[in-house]
């Protein structure tokens, strides 16, 4: 099974960059848009990468405190800064697995509890995605815009996943020896209080990330309304699910030029501005990911190691029909 997994998403690379390479090739003229770009607008864009890293990082640290851990500043923005710069390794989830090593061997958070942080973040910024896509397309239809049935199919089923957060579904789920400790970690990420919170932040950085893509529009001299690069930063976003090339290259540019087409914007220019995005993303990630490295680093060899913050069982009010023993 592994082998098998191993030989899809390595085709999936290969196919990637084949079709990468065949793009480059044929719209060459298209992409030397990108030294139009006025230094202008670099500082901007760097500041909307940094508040991006601050958000994911701080939404990482509210997770992971209803587990247990309290992290401090230095370790949920640089776990944010490293986590974005293992995305750019050859493998799949590389960020999340660094990120879950860290707090295993620093806080002793179990890899099942952590990876419960890791799928509700995925389903909540599912269905945000959705939802936020949803009133986009309404306003862009509402103003005369021609959107393809297919963008409203793609944002209802995001959606949908909300069905995912309601109290009580985890029970639908068999519970044996693996899964018991992961459930129980959801269901402990599940109250109210902790949804409304992460929803606001995510809601925040869904604006930041989509203010940075409008940024980048305006800095080649091709300005575009604010609505279409919110749809286009959405679904460039919600691709990197798959994150089977290296910081989702390519990926995210086949979401933003499939998604700018279905709105009847202008597809290989949306490749391009996403470029743009990506290349003062990478100036960022690849300038505070190295001495995070090393900050965080120094703390596991540190003697930090069992002395931090540790870990707790996460608590469960019971139900009528859960005994507080079986919690």
């Amino acid at each position: 099974m592994k082998t098998s997994r191993r030989v899809i998403q390595w085709a999936g690379l290969v196919a990637l960059v084949a079709l990468g390479a065949w793009y480059v090739t044929g719209h060459a003229g298209e992409l030397r848009q990108i030294r139009a770009f006025q230094p202008a607008y670099l500082a901007p864009l760097i500041g909307v990468h940094l508040a991006a890293l601050a958000l994911n990082g701080w939404m990482n640290r509210k997770l992971v405190a209803e587990l247990g851990p309290r992290l401090r500043v230095v370790e949920w923005y640089g776990l944010a800064a490293v986590n974005a710069l293992a995305n750019y390794l050859p493998l799949p989830q590389a960020g999340a697995a660094v990120r879950g090593a860290y707090l295993k061997r620093l806080h002793g958070l179990s890899y099942r509890h952590y990876a419960a942080t890791v799928l509700f973040t995925y389903v909540l910024t599912f269905v945000l995605i959705g939802l936020v896509g949803l009133l986009g397309l309404a306003y862009v239809q509402a103003h005369g815009g021609r959107i393809s049935p297919w963008l409203w199919v793609v944002f209802v089923g995001m959606a949908s996943l909300a069905l995912l957060l309601v109290p009580g579904v985890t029970r639908l789920v068999p519970t044996g020896r693996w899964l018991g400790a992961f459930i129980e970690g959801y269901r402990a990420l599940g109250s109210a209080g902790t949804i409304a919170q992460i929803v606001f932040w995510k809601l925040t950085l869904i604006a930041v990330n989509a203010t940075g893509l409008w940024l980048a529009y305006r800095s080649i001299g091709r300005p575009a309304p604010w609505a279409g690069a919110l749809l286009v930063s959405l679904t460039a976003t919600a691709s990197g699910v798959a994150n089977v090339t290296p910081g989702n290259a390519g990926t995210a540019e086949a979401a933003a030029w499939v998604c700018a087409r279905w709105v009847g914007s202008d597809a290989d220019l949306a490749v391009t501005v996403y470029l743009v995005y990506r290349l003062t993303a990478a100036l960022v990630i690849f300038s505070l990911g190295p001495v995070f490295v090393i900050v965080l680093n120094s703390r596991l060899g540190s003697g930090d190691v069992g002395r931090a913050s540790p870990a707790r069982e996460p608590q469960f009010q019971p139900t009528p029909d859960e005994p507080a023993s079986e919690a």
